[in-house]
């Protein structure tokens, strides 16, 4: 319950702050081309990041030939009481979705990415109505 209040309420908040961006790149639409260029390819799958080549953090590749695959649909292997039964991303649901989670920082371990400069409300968001949007591979 704790989870779902806390997503919604992130929701709910995000489109009332500022929109600035990070220094990892430009705008981000909701699909998921938009997100593997601006978010996944600068910030998860970069050689100084955790999730790319042949032994990536989480047993989570995000290199664009990987990533949807790795995401979508796919049971969270993050081992604690707290994501039990959570998929990386479900599609429908970012209040159920360990990526989202992660991203605003509730409590499931790392916030991501683990850097100094998280990613702005503005790309957070993109992810959110991807996810809430169905997670299409588009």
């Amino acid at each position: 319950m704790k989870r779902l209040f806390f997503a919604v309420a992130a929701s709910l908040m995000l489109p009332l702050t500022g929109c600035g961006d990070d220094a990892s790149g430009g705008a981000v639409e909701p699909k998921m081309s938009s997100i593997q260029t601006e978010i996944l390819n600068k910030s998860c799958a970069v050689s100084s990041a955790c999730h790319i080549g042949s032994n990536p953090g989480g047993d989570l590749n995000l290199e664009a030939a990987n990533a949807y695959s790795q995401l979508v649909d796919v049971d969270s292997v993050q081992a604690d009481a707290a994501t039990a039964g959570l998929k990386r991303v479900k599609a429908g649901s970012s209040a159920e979705s360990l990526l989202y989670l992660k991203l605003i920082g509730d409590d499931y371990g790392d916030q991501m990415p683990q850097r100094a400069a998280q990613l702005s409300l503005e790309k957070i968001k993109a992810v959110q109505e991807w996810i809430d949007a169905g997670a299409a591979n588009d």
